[in-house]
């Protein structure tokens, strides 16, 4: 039973993957709909977070906390905290909110783990996410 709920999940979720807002196919070597996600395990929390490439043009951002102290979980935004454009020959540009631009020759091709697994994987990555994982965050690619 549970092969079939995977195999009808990840049917769905490639079904998602491959339409953009309105329906439409998206660009091959797009990140629009690409997910990443980092978890650091801190000293006072499990600290998770999740950035979305909306087909939209938006980065989003959301964090959540767990508390080793047994306070209730903490989760905020979704929030913006980047635009990206793609040019016409491929190249990604992600414009941070609060820090530098970063641009992608072209966009990896990205599969399930660690950005760096792929050739310049980390093209995009802000200097709050290159700190993250400077500090032991496991996480990457997520869909």
């Amino acid at each position: 039973m549970m092969t079939s709920i995977k195999s009808v999940r990840t049917g769905a979720l490639a079904l998602f993957m491959s339409l953009g807002a309105g329906g439409a196919a998206l660009a091959e070597g797009s990140p629009a709909g690409q997910a990443f996600f980092w978890e650091l395990v801190d000293t006072s929390a499990t600290i998770g977070q999740h950035y979305t490439f909306e087909p939209d043009g938006s980065v989003m951002q959301q964090t959540t906390y767990i508390f080793n102290d047994g306070r209730p979980e903490q989760d905020v935004g979704p929030s913006y905290v980047a635009g990206w454009s793609q040019d016409g020959d491929g190249g990604v540009t992600v414009e941070w909110a609060d820090e530098p631009s970063q641009h992608c020759a072209a966009w990896p091709a990205y599969t399930q783990g660690p950005v760096d697994a792929v050739p310049d994987g980390d093209c995009w990555l802000s200097e709050q996410i290159r700190n993250l994982i400077r500090e032991g965050a496991v996480g990457g690619y997520d869909g």
